[in-house]
């Protein structure tokens, strides 16, 4: 899965949160990934950790901003609900930027609830500022 995400990642590829080497380290680790393509490329993907009989995790849900709003994101929330749920998971979180109100509502439209809050959990390396992050949570059991 790696190799096939890295050869469809568009040469200028831009992702605020990972650059291309970092999704590429990402990906060859041992996680799920899910990909969705607009042919010939990477429209977005998502990195799931499952603890089958545990918890899962998303780590990161990213589409590309010109394949926004076509519900690539919804699909996959959906897939990894899904994923989750075949490893008998007891339950999903993830995450978000809580200013992210379009994600926020993207997760509480899947079922995601808002459990807590990490505060200064983004760093933008370029402005050197610290952002908070609302920590969501579905209970698969």
């Amino acid at each position: 899965m790696a190799i096939v995400l890295a050869a469809t990642l568009p040469e200028n590829w831009s992702d605020p949160v990972l650059t291309r080497a970092q999704a590429e380290a990402l990906l060859a680790t041992p996680h799920h990934y899910l990909l969705i393509t607009d042919q010939p490329y990477a429209a977005g993907y998502s990195l799931i950790q499952a603890m089958p009989l545990a918890q899962a995790d998303i780590l990161t849900l990213y589409v590309a901003p010109e394949h926004r709003r076509k519900h690539f994101g919804s699909a996959l929330v959906q897939a990894a609900l899904e994923m989750a749920r075949s490893k008998q998971c007891e339950g999903l979180t993830l995450e978000v930027d809580a200013t992210n109100v379009a994600a926020i509502k993207l997760y509480e439209t899947h079922g995601l609830q808002k459990i807590g809050k990490r505060g200064g959990y983004y760093r933008d390396p370029v402005s050197k500022t610290q952002g908070d992050a609302l920590v969501m949570a579905v209970s698969l059991a």
